[in-house]
Order: structure tokens, then sequence, then C-alpha cells
């Protein structure tokens, strides 16, 4: 992948800072295009055509350029049908085919792409920036607009090398990162910056200042009428077919294996397609994890096995990667997602992932749990635990409930936590109404966990370490034909991704199939109890003498999670994350020096 900047001035220093500070996403060139209105940046990451591939590029007249960061997978077919159209190729890259594709399409070129994906287009005729995202949100695009500045960038820390922009915190959004762990998109931790949403693009008018947004991609859920083998036989099919596009790579692959179903699967299929394929693990001192079953599927396919187990020690790591983040951001699996990456990294330059089938065929409990949730809103109240199940129970609409169910905060917990009022959260943006219950939990997931949280995961820790992740779970040809069977093919009565475990059984061992999901999460129980109890501790209260949190709360949901009367262990830790991401971009404070403070 690469690094992406631009602003609607000339700014050779800035422009400059702004790249060098994404120099981890694109370590391999920087680039940069100017005229009198626009500055464009590019930090550039080589997979495919190494010598010829540099950024910005442009049309033959000099009238059109790009900045891309991403992959087009189905770039080869474009190109066929553009030299069809009279189109001349200076390169083999993927990056060309957009900027000719807009010649012929315009702003329809995005509907063409099949890939993960954000650029910037400048069109020097019509004085125009067109800025598109992919459609899932794989790729991240940051933005900054006030009064008659435009700046973008594929993260925010780009973006604030500009002192004009001040880092002035949008106190609605606090909300919602302690109920979910992140910051939803559109808006950002910082007024006035944004996140062009997944399958959106924007056209700025230079002349006019006109800013323009657009959905060009949705995902339906329409079951069709396909029997339940057809549709197992089709989804082996299309899945082996997404990841055969996502072999397509002039520097070694490789792929993460984390012992479960999706990610073994997607080594499986790969290793059908190419030869020595090489796998990276990760687990975690004291406790149950997936690498035994990683290593009895690397074993079926004689995969070049690597593994690292995960310490308390590697808590030091966690500032850095808090940098990379931008936002706060509590996802605590982004410290073994950080350790693959880097032992992956130092073997390949592309990395496949099984991320994405849990979203497709209702991988996660809460998919079946929601189904008989409705049933605790008459259970008597015994303690706050119970308090938490009723209050989400009550709750009718089954999204609503669903999205209520991911908080680590409900209201009334939020009205206790936080010294301020907030208003409706972003809840109910993606809320749809299918027939079918569990289509519209998983659309949900797809809108907010997923890209959110997930996806922002893998970006954040595979760019640190200069990695491309590839995702075949998430060709949206792919997700498309998912949505199209019904719900009952993936969840039957407890058994989650049933229609998956169907098609995979015999490409991978049954151990996996049938092997309980254990998730990818550091021990933060012992953490907080044991290794890291008076460090994390500390770090709580200093978060609430910001103002934001309630002292009295924060330290009852200590006295609770350390007396074993209530498992706290995702709240604490993100009041932690808070706290550390303060201190590195308010406080000023040195990644190095965070932890002494």
């Amino acid at each position: 992948m690469c690094g992406i900047v631009g602003f609607n001035f000339k700014d050779r220093e800035l422009l400059k800072k702004m790249i060098k500070t994404l120099n981890h996403r694109g370590p391999d060139n920087h680039g940069f295009y100017e005229d009198s209105k626009i500055s464009l940046g590019h930090a550039r990451l080589s997979i495919i055509d190494l010598k010829k591939g540099k950024q910005p590029l442009k049309n033959e007249k000099s009238t059109v350029w790009i900045v891309f960061n991403g992959e087009i997978f189905n770039f080869q077919e474009l190109r066929r049908d553009l030299e069809k159209k009279d189109h001349i190729f200076e390169t083999d890259t993927d990056t060309e085919v957009i900027i000719h594709g807009y010649e012929e399409y315009g702003y329809d070129i995005v509907k063409k792409l099949n890939g993960q994906f954000s650029f910037c287009i400048y069109d020097a005729v019509k004085r125009e920036l067109f800025i598109a995202r992919d459609r899932i949100g794989i790729k991240p695009l940051y933005y900054y607009k006030k009064d008659e500045t435009l700046m973008f960038a594929s993260e925010l820390k780009a973006i604030l090398q500009d002192l004009r922009v001040k880092r002035d915190i949008d106190k609605s959004v606090i909300r919602d990162y302690v109920s979910y762990g992140y910051v939803p998109s559109p808006k950002s931790i910082f007024k006035n910056v944004y996140k062009l949403d997944p399958g959106h693009y924007l056209i700025y008018k230079l002349k006019e200042n006109r800013l323009f947004l657009k959905k060009y991609w949705d995902l339906h859920y329409v079951p069709s009428k396909t029997s339940f083998n057809k549709a197992k036989k089709e989804l082996l099919s299309k899945l082996s077919n997404s990841v055969q596009k996502r072999l397509i790579a002039d520097v070694p692959l490789g792929a993460f294996l984390s012992g479960g179903i999706d990610s073994s699967t997607i080594v499986a299929l790969m290793s059908k397609l190419k030869k020595d394929v090489k796998t990276f693990s990760v687990g975690f001192e004291g406790q149950d994890d997936e690498l035994e079953l990683a290593k009895k599927t690397s074993d079926m396919y004689s995969t070049d096995h690597k593994e690292f187990v995960v310490s308390p020690a590697e808590f030091d790591l966690f500032p850095k990667l808090v940098y990379y983040a931008d936002e706060p951001f509590s996802d605590s699996s982004l410290i073994p997602t950080y350790i693959v990456s880097k032992m992956a990294a130092k073997h390949v330059k592309v990395a496949l992932s099984g991320d994405g089938g849990d979203e497709n065929f209702a991988g996660y409990n809460r998919y079946v749990k929601n189904k008989y949730e409705r049933l605790y809103s008459k259970v008597p109240i015994y303690n706050d635990r119970f308090k938490r199940i009723k209050e989400i129970a009550k709750e009718k609409n089954d999204s609503l409930r669903f999205i209520k169910g991911n908080e680590f905060f409900i209201d009334s917990e939020k009205d206790k936590l936080l010294n301020f009022k907030y208003e409706q959260s972003f809840k109910q943006k993606h809320i749809v109404n299918y027939k079918d219950k569990t289509n519209n939990l998983l659309y949900m997931d797809v809108k907010t966990t997923l890209v959110e949280d997930y996806l922002k995961k893998v970006d954040v820790a595979s760019m640190a370490n200069s990695l491309e992740v590839r995702t075949p779970f998430l060709d949206h040809k792919f997700m498309e034909f998912s949505a199209s069977l019904p719900g009952s093919y993936k969840t039957k009565g407890l058994d989650k991704k049933h229609i998956l475990k169907k098609a995979v059984k015999g490409l991978i061992p049954d151990e996996v199939i049938e092997g309980k999901k254990r998730g990818f999460s550091i021990p933060l129980d012992n953490w907080l109890r044991k290794d890291l109890k008076d460090e994390l501790y500390s770090l709580t209260m200093k978060c609430c003498s910001r103002g934001y949190f309630n002292k009295d709360y924060v330290e009852k949901l200590w006295e609770e999670h350390l007396s074993n009367k209530r498992d706290n262990r995702a709240r604490l830790w993100n009041l932690v994350s808070f706290e550390i991401w303060c201190r590195i971009y308010l406080d000023g404070i040195k990644v190095s020096k965070v932890l002494k403070e």
C-alpha cells in the first residue's frame, strides 16, 4: 500500500512534512506534484511494476494527475478494455488504469474498480479534485475542510502537520468512543476533520470552493432462491477466485494464520494456487490460544510456518500503536496484529488475511445470542451485570439491540462515567429492515465494527510495518454473493458459519472447523489484575483528571474488576487507551516517554 496527501494551495515544505509523516506506509519512494492551486504527495510501497510505478502519475497531456493508495485486482481486464478504446499505457501499474478509466468513464470509473483503495484525481481542466474510497473501507482517507482550505491524507497525523488545523476535540464523539472503542465515521476526534465513508466519493471544485459527497455503492441483502448445496459449491469457487486475484504481485506473498476457520480456509486455497506459502501466527503467554490449530493447517499444506508468543512485556509497544492509530482506539488485539505484521514483514511484502469471514457468514456469538436476548427483559435485576443485560434486552429493534450489545458502556453507564451531557449516538445510522433478521445484523456489523474496528486495526498494524494486507473475504463481488444467501444458511440453531463450515469440510482440518472460537485478544484480565495492574490503574486515574470522566465511577470499575464482581477489562482498557492517546496527541509527549510520565 501507500500513503497519499494533498491540499488546495502551494506549500512545498508542508507537503514534504506530510509525506515524511507517512513514510511507514511507503518507504520505497516519495513523489510530489504542484501547480499554483494544488499540491499532491505520495509515499510508495512498491508492489507492481517496481520501476515505473512512481507517483503522482499523469496522463499523456499532463491534465489529469493521481495519487493512489491500494490495489486494483481487475486492472488487467480494465486495461484490455481501455486499450480497445485507443488508450495508450506507459506503465504496467493498476494506478494508470484509474487515470485512463477516469478519462473514459468520469466519476463512474470507481464503480468498475475491484479492489481496496483510496485515491485523489486532480483534473486540471475542470479544476477539481475527485477523491474516492473503496466500497468496504479497507483503506482509510481523512480530510479537513474549513473556510477555503481543503486537505486530505491517508492518516490524520499528516493533516496535523499544518499548524492551522487545531487539535480541538469534538466532545460529541467521546461518548461514541467509550461505547465502541473507536471514533465512528464520518467524524474524527478533532473538529473540522472527517473520514470519507466507505463506498463514497468526494468532488471538490476549486473555483467555487464547493464540496460534494456521493455514495456510489452499498451492500443489499436480498436472498436468492439458490439451494443450499449449490450455494455451498459457489461459495468455495467464488472465494478461490477472490484469493487468486489477490496473488498478483511482483514481490513475495504470505498469509496470516490464526487457527480459525477463515484464515485456515484462505491458506488452504492459497496453497492450491501457489507453491511454498509462508504463514505467520501469534499466541499468548499463559493463555489457551489457537497456535496448535494453526500448526495443523500449516502441516496439512506444508507451509513455511513461523510463530510468536505475546507476553506482558509487549505492552510497551502500545504507545507506538496508539500513535499510528491517529485517534483513540481501544481494540487490544492491535498489539498481536502489529506483532504478526512485523513478523511477516521480515519475509514478505504482501500478506493475505481471513478478515471478513465472520461478517459474511455470522461467525460471532452475538448473531445467535440476539435471537434470544429479548427474553432477558423479564429477568430480575440481581446486580449491575443483570441490569446491563436487561437494559439491552428491552430494545425491541434487533439491530439497535445488536449494536447496544457491542457497547462497552451502555447509556445508563455513560451517564455515570461522563462529566458532560451527550447527544444521541451514531447507532441509528445503519439500521435496515430486511425480513431476514440475521442479514440485518450482518449489515450493521459490516458498516460499524468491521470497518471502524477490525479493518482499521489491520491497516494500522500492517502499514506501521510497511506490509500490504489483502482480504479475499472482502472482495465486494464475494460479499454481494454472501448477501444474497438467506440467514438460515449462515446460522442454524446455535451453529454459526453453517454454510462456510460445510463448504470447507475436507479442505481444512476437522479440528479447526469444530474448534471453539477464541478470538485474537491479549490476556487483558491477567494484565489488569496482576502483571500491569499498578501501571494501568495510574493511567486511568490520570485520564480522569482531564475532566471528561467521573473518577469515583472509574474507581468503582476497578473495585468490581479486582474483586471479581464484574469483568471490566474492556472498559478499563478503553480509558487506558484514551489517556495514552491524550499524552501523544494533546500533550505532545514523545512516544518513547509516554509510559514514563
